[in-house]
């Protein structure tokens, strides 16, 4: 078993955010936070509590995803409403629902579901599919589509292990383990005394990437996730609130069996660019 640590150190970016570069952008909430300091033990046991929620076994959730889009002059607003069954790893099926400008109407619905292998989508109206490996699928920036919270269970990789620090001495380690890959790891207290955990990059050159994740502590659960980044000449902030999260008894995925009328094409993408 690899230790708590590491894998936070090392396959966070892969697990969460998929080869891309990274930029920085304020967390809406940062005014609501206090100043970030040094995790508590306290607090990396609440981030593995929240982690192992979505990766430890079948759940449901629901979310409201809110992406910011500029390049070439252009600035794009999408907003999603996300619903979710799934297990990890990578066993999922997410309706997305592409709202209007409005933020209410549905504009397009999509259907994306993981086998643990492929990645299907597919739009009904259009009765388009597609199919990538999961790894491509990743590739291709994953976050926009299915939402952060989701990411971690169609990931492939585990992001805590069994031992997470339990003492002051074993967070030291966590701390300087992130350090040593090029990230910061702080905590501070939000909105209704929930913990926001930041994760930034060491140098503040610009050129690296930011991720809040907001937890409450009663539930266990992550209730927000801001993210941003950069994908080709696209530059974009994501915004997730999780409305609903719950523990399924099983999650059975049969896959996806494309409609006999379906066609299918090399890329289906839920972004309108």
């Amino acid at each position: 078993m690899r230790r708590f640590w590491q894998i936070l150190a090392v396959t966070f970016v892969t697990a969460t955010i998929a080869p891309a570069t990274m930029v920085y952008a304020q967390a809406q909430n940062a005014s609501a936070m206090t100043a970030p300091s040094v995790p508590t033990v306290e607090d990396v046991a609440l981030l593995k509590r929240a982690v192992d929620a979505v990766q430890k076994g079948p759940v449901m959730l629901t979310s409201d995803l809110r992406v910011k889009a500029s390049g070439g002059g252009v600035v794009v607003l999408l907003n999603e409403t996300i619903k979710v069954n799934g297990q990890f790893p990578g066993r999922f099926r997410s309706d997305v629902t592409l709202l209007e400008e409005d933020g209410k109407a549905p504009a397009a619905k999509f259907e994306v579901v993981g086998d643990g292998k492929d990645v299907y989508t597919y739009r009904p109206d259009t009765k388009k599919y597609a199919v990538q490996t999961a790894a491509a699928f990743h590739k291709d920036f994953a976050m926009p589509v299915i939402g952060v919270v989701c990411g971690l269970i169609a990931s492939a990789d585990p992001w805590g292990g069994d031992d997470a620090p339990v003492d002051a001495k074993g967070v030291q380690v966590l701390l300087d383990a992130l350090k040593t890959a090029g990230m910061i790891l702080e905590s501070g207290t939000g909105e209704n005394g929930r913990r926001v955990f930041t994760i930034r990059p060491v140098n503040n050159d610009g050129n690296g990437f930011r991720v809040q994740a907001t937890a409450d502590a009663q539930t266990g659960n992550f209730i927000a996730m801001e993210m941003s980044g950069k994908q080709g000449e696209w530059k974009f902030a994501i915004t997730e609130t999780v409305r609903s999260m719950a523990k399924l008894p099983s999650f059975e995925s049969a896959g996806f069996t494309p409609p006999a009328d379906a066609e299918k094409v090399a890329k289906l993408s839920v972004w309108p660019f």
